[in-house]
């Protein structure tokens, strides 16, 4: 009978206590209940826009290219004899470079002259026997003039014919004078074209000959003639823009630019449209621009790739704010009717929920971005998750309530 007691004295102390742990449960769970679903919503963090003065840009790929760069082929074929530069060497205007050794046309120079000299002596010849029929045949018409019966016509006629070719050949004489004068300044301005000279102050970027080399006429039918040399003026470098063809109309000689390059971190330069092509490419529809920056000390290499920033217009009071807010409709997202047509929008919290807010940009530094359609009490999402959609609740980081831009 004890035992039994015993027994049902447990059983009932373990009721109880069974009983006491699902009322603790219950209770905790009923009070954490609300702190996990508030830990449920999407924390984000938002800003206020701002109303300041910006300025609307157009930043672009820039190319640095040398202000003048001129490939210099040989004009005559022979060895190369002497070579006087090498790549990054200094050079002047007019100063010797390379000498091609040229034998065959020193020698075609000295046929030349020897030509030369051959038809001059027949052009004295022919000269001296032009005096002489010239001479004869007045003699002997003066003599018939006076006497008509003392010379015959027939010796008169074959006096004048006489004179005549002396005259004709007289002329071929000089012709050929001219000639042989001609091919002797032809093959001299050959010779002269074996001696490489710099054709402006600048630089050697390249060359692709050795002394010893079979160096090809670059004028002749064989058009895979290398150029011996390449050089460039850097002291002012050209910076080439290509503007898309929607904002061709937006871009005039003389706007504002500043212009950054990789491979210079941190340094900002300013320049100005110096000049553009006023057609299009047919092929990018692109028109390319160029900006003249000094470049004295050689800060900027041919070839550097950067970026460049236009300034077209000042944007008074407009609304700015992190380009991070900023978000782009996707192919095939869905839209509302009344924004189909636009690409751009932000998520604005309003009563705890974040709605699609469509803007149109008026420019975009990459870090902030000037945009119509919203106000400065507005609260902007930055950096959006793509889970974020109409209406949904959201929570804003504690850290972030209240701040702003």
């Amino acid at each position: 009978m004890k035992s039994t007691l015993k027994a049902a004295l447990v059983l009932i102390a373990v009721l109880v206590v069974a009983a006491a742990i699902l009322t603790f449960r219950a209770t905790r769970a009923l009070h954490d209940a609300p702190s996990s679903a508030a830990d449920a919503l999407p924390t984000v963090t938002a800003v206020h826009p701002r109303l300041q003065n910006n300025y609307a840009s157009l930043t672009l790929p820039a190319t640095v290219s040398a202000w003048e760069e001129t490939p210099i082929y040989a004009q005559v074929a022979g060895y190369m004899d002497r070579m006087g530069v090498d790549i990054g060497s200094r050079v002047r205007k007019g100063d010797v470079m390379a000498h091609i050794a040229v034998p065959e046309l020193q020698q075609s120079l000295a046929d030349a002259k020897a030509r030369l000299e051959e038809a001059q002596a027949s052009e004295l010849q022919a000269e001296q026997s032009n005096n002489l029929k010239q001479l004869s045949y007045q003699r002997l018409a003066q003599v018939g003039k006076s006497d008509a019966d003392f010379v015959a016509q027939q010796d008169l006629d074959t006096a004048s014919t006489e004179s005549q070719v002396a005259r004709g050949a007289l002329q071929l004489a000089k012709a050929n004078v001219d000639s042989a004068s001609a091919q002797i300044g032809r093959l001299q301005a050959l010779v002269q074209y074996s001696t490489i000279r710099a054709p402006f102050n600048g630089t050697v970027t390249q060359r692709s000959v050795n002394p010893g080399d079979l160096i090809q006429n670059s004028s002749s039918s064989n058009t895979g003639a290398l150029p011996l040399f390449t050089v460039s003026r850097t002291d002012v470098v050209r910076i080439f823009l290509a503007i898309p063809e929607r904002e061709v109309s937006l871009v005039d000689r003389g706007e504002p630019v500043t212009v950054q390059f990789d491979a210079l971190p941190g340094r900002v330069f300013s320049g100005a449209i110096t000049r553009f092509a006023v057609a299009l490419d047919p092929q990018s529809r692109t028109m390319r621009a160029e900006i003249d920056l000094p470049n004295p000390k050689e800060t900027f290499k041919a070839g550097m790739f950067g970026s460049a920033t236009i300034r077209l217009h000042t944007l008074v009071g407009s609304v700015v704010l992190p380009s991070a807010a900023l978000h782009q409709v996707l192919s095939g997202q869905s839209v509302t009717k009344a924004s189909e047509n636009r690409s751009n929008y932000v998520y604005v919290i309003r009563n705890g929920k974040v709605y699609q807010v469509f803007v149109t940009p008026l420019s975009d530094d990459g870090i902030h971005v000037s945009v119509n359609g919203l106000s400065t009490a507005d609260d902007v999402v930055i950096g959006a998750s793509e889970s974020l959609v109409n209406g949904v609740a959201v929570q804003v980081n504690s850290d972030q309530q209240g701040g702003g831009e």
